[in-house]
């Protein structure tokens, strides 16, 4: 439990710190006469906005599961798609995400292969939806390639970053049975040996295999049976991203300013693709990348109240939120008081 409250507690310092020195190095007096100004129309579309995203996604889930045949209530769902947000927030590149979904479905009464299916499918669609919008990005943004990123190096290790996830692809799909061996290699280490007893070592295999069993012919419902819910849970998963990336559209409304919309979508699909390769939880960091971008188009004296927003609308209220939803749905709030 103390792990995790210094995990949530680094998170929120290193990115806090971070923009307290963006807004301190941006503020001035102009700063204030724009924020008297304030639009709050535009500031009550963006919770709306989060709002729809957190439905899309917690709906994205409940048809996943239909997919193969497992019936999930929306609203748990959605807490469950809360769940995923909050620990990918607060694990390097989010990698704590997808485990605790998994965690979180089986509570759910979902079963460990059901639920593993599930988890990464909605990876997988995440994924393809950033991977075919990259060429965009660097075809749209080349210039700042050359400004600011080496670009050759950047492509060379996109294309290495997907050219691996398809190897991992085709041996899920179609090698199964390495995932079994490699799982009993695991437990068969003499050190695994020493901690648990042999019979206890059985059971694990016996279930593990059992599992990966029902992992392989989840996937497989999902091609064959459950097309049309692969196909819907792909356009749920566009509309979610890509509602969110508007948010920060309406934030600079509010402050009565304007910018290019498209400009703004592909500034954020280039800053969550890198986000992905920043190894602090929450991808703390981004928030000077962000302002770097968005210096050209709008005045120094809103950048911090801008990036300031952004933040919160994306990123602290899935803390917040998902936090809370998170200590009810794994009981720790009985850890916290001990």
């Amino acid at each position: 439990m103390n792990k995790l409250k210094n995990k949530i507690l680094f998170t929120l310092s290193f990115s806090l710190i971070i923009l307290v020195i963006l807004i301190l190095f941006t503020v001035n007096q102009q700063t204030w006469q724009v924020l008297k100004n304030l639009n709050w129309i535009y500031i009550v579309i963006s919770s709306g906005i989060m709002g729809f995203v957190w439905f899309a996604n917690g709906f994205k889930l409940k048809v996943l599961a239909k997919g193969v045949d497992v019936k999930l209530p929306l609203l748990a769902a959605i807490e469950i798609g809360l769940v995923g947000s909050f620990f990918a927030n607060i694990t390097p590149s989010g990698v704590g995400g997808q485990p605790f979904k998994v965690v979180a479905l089986a509570k759910s009464n979902v079963s460990s292969g059901r639920a593993s299916a599930i988890v990464i499918v909605e990876l997988i669609l995440r994924l393809v939806f950033f991977i075919f919008s990259l060429p965009l990005v660097f075809f749209k943004l080349r210039s700042l390639f050359v400004s600011y990123i080496n670009g050759k190096l950047l492509i060379l290790g996109v294309t290495i970053f997907i050219l691996g996830l398809l190897v991992v692809i085709y041996l899920l799909l179609y090698h199964p049975r390495n995932l079994v061996l490699i799982c009993f290699w695991l437990l068969n280490r003499s050190l695994i040996k020493k901690i648990v007893d042999e019979q206890k070592i059985y059971a694990w295999k016996r279930e593990l295999a059992r599992e990966i069993r029902i992992f392989y012919q989840a996937l497989w419902r999902y091609l064959k049976v459950s097309k049309w819910e692969l196909v819907f849970s792909f356009i749920l998963t566009v509309l979610s991203w890509s509602a969110q990336f508007i948010v920060i559209y309406f934030i600079i409304r509010s402050l009565n300013l304007q910018m290019n919309l498209g400009s703004l979508i592909l500034i954020q699909l280039l800053i969550y693709t890198a986000a992905i390769f920043i190894p602090i939880p929450g991808g703390s960091g981004v928030e000077v990348i962000l302002a770097s971008l968005l210096q050209q188009s709008l005045p120094v004296s809103v950048l911090g109240i801008v990036v300031g927003g952004w933040r919160f609308f994306t990123y602290y209220s899935y803390l917040i939120v998902g936090g809370i939803i998170s200590f009810k749905v794994f009981n720790l709030d009985k850890e916290v008081s001990q």
